[in-house]
């Protein structure tokens, strides 16, 4: 018996290293040559070293991945924030303002002037937890009861870093949960956590390793191009075109988009046609020293910049209207907000990289939660994993690796 994976990103590796765990036989079709989806790292000629496709960090929080990377015996790959402020930037005053929030077992952070942006008051942050108990039909600026300084200097940023959508365009009750699960964790300060070297340093090969040691196939530029179904079951799937039976007992766990051919027709039109957000990402190589920090800037094109090993990663999230911009320009325009923020010259660009994710993520729109609680049941011996999947949680490291482990389940009931 064998449990067919498609798709090597972070949902398939989680499912395979559960179903593996069981002592299941386990084999992963992953179209491109690497593996890791949004999670990949490659070499660039241009900078002369690996770099990620873009920038993630985990907070604690973040149960599912952090119980994904004990699993690999990866979590000291990952190094926490040096501070417990998160820090932003602000190009308008060019000064910088912190948030310092503090766990769940200590709510009296909220009302501490020092652990809040000074224009940001206690009633503004109590109004963004609040958005979980909004009207999901409602966008989070609508439904957000607090002072337009604060929906510019914290709730703005954050929901366009969290959910991949400005205010105005995101579901506020999943908005309102993203801000409670992450801010007012259960497992200690929120403190961002990231990869020391890189996404696949700690996410990636680690886990290909002990996939290997349990005799786990990866099967790499394998792209799954079709299945057939008969009497309720996947019977067959086509490998680069190439038939290949699925035996009786057999499993398949699909982690692809909702808008690939695979799946696609056997989705609702709604889901096929979910709109999506685009994420751009530049990174800089800088000769400068710098320590390793996760930084928001306000007023810039880039909005969070990650600091490690020498490169300068800067993402910028709802990213829509960038896609036609050139490389050159790109990083040539979002430079000076970086040096700004870093305190670094901002009349000569250091060497960079663009990387543009047309499909990043969907678009979390109002509705967008209700919408994936109906995903229909396709086959008996089918079941579907993917960030876009998880009801509650907006597209993220988190929900790949829940989505994973839950597939994993479900495929062995």
């Amino acid at each position: 018996m064998t449990v067919h994976i498609i798709g090597g990103g972070l949902a398939g590796l989680a499912a395979a290293l559960k179903c593996s765990e069981r002592g299941e036989r386990v084999k992963i079709y992953e179209s491109a040559p690497m593996l890791g989806g949004r999670c990949r790292t490659f070499f660039d000629p241009t900078l002369g070293c690996d770099i990620d496709n873009g920038t993630h960090v985990v907070m604690p929080a973040n149960r599912a991945v952090m119980t994904y990377l004990g699993m690999i015996g990866a979590r000291e790959t990952l190094i926490a924030q040096p501070s417990d402020r998160i820090e932003m930037f602000d190009m308008l005053t060019e000064r910088v303002i912190a948030l310092r929030p503090s766990s769940v077992w200590n709510p009296f952070w909220l009302f501490m002037n020092d652990r809040r942006p000074p224009s940001v008051s206690a009633m503004d942050l109590i109004a963004g937890f609040m958005l979980a108990w909004a009207n999901p039909r409602q966008t989070a600026d609508t439904a957000l009861q607090s002072s337009a300084a604060a929906k510019y200097q914290l709730w703005d940023p954050f929901c366009t870093a969290v959910l991949n959508a400005r205010l105005g365009q995101a579901d506020a009750r999943l908005f309102g949960k993203s801000v409670a699960s992450l801010l007012a964790s259960w497992h200690g300060p929120p403190i961002p956590h990231f990869a020391d070297e890189t996404l696949a340093a700690s996410f990636i090969r680690p886990a290909v390793r002990l996939l290997g040691s349990r005799n786990a196939e990866i099967a790499l530029t394998a792209p799954v191009t079709g299945m057939k179904i008969a009497n309720g079951r996947v019977s067959e799937i086509s490998v680069n075109d190439m038939a290949q039976p699925v035996a009786a007992g057999d499993r398949v766990i699909s982690t692809v988009p909702p808008w690939t051919p695979l799946i696609a027709p056997y989705l609702p039109e709604s889901m096929r046609s979910w709109p999506v957000s685009a994420i751009v990402n530049v990174h800089y190589k800088v000769a400068h020293e710098l320590p390793g920090q996760f930084k928001g800037v306000l007023g810039s094109s880039g909005q969070w910049i990650l600091v490690r090993r020498g490169i300068v990663s800067v993402t910028a999230s709802a990213a829509g209207r960038w896609l036609e911009t050139s490389a050159e320009e790109i990083g040539t325009v979002w430079w000076p907000g970086v040096a700004a923020a870093l305190g670094l010259p901002a009349d000569a660009v250091p060497k960079f990289r663009v990387v543009k994710e047309r499909r990043a993520t969907l678009m979390h729109g109002p509705g967008i939660d209700a919408a994936r609680a109906s995903l229909p049941k396709i086959a008996t011996n089918f079941a579907v994993a993917g960030d876009w999947i998880r009801p509650g949680l907006p597209c993220s490291l988190e929900a790949a690796v829940q989505s994973g482990f839950a597939a994993a389940s479900a495929s062995n009931a």
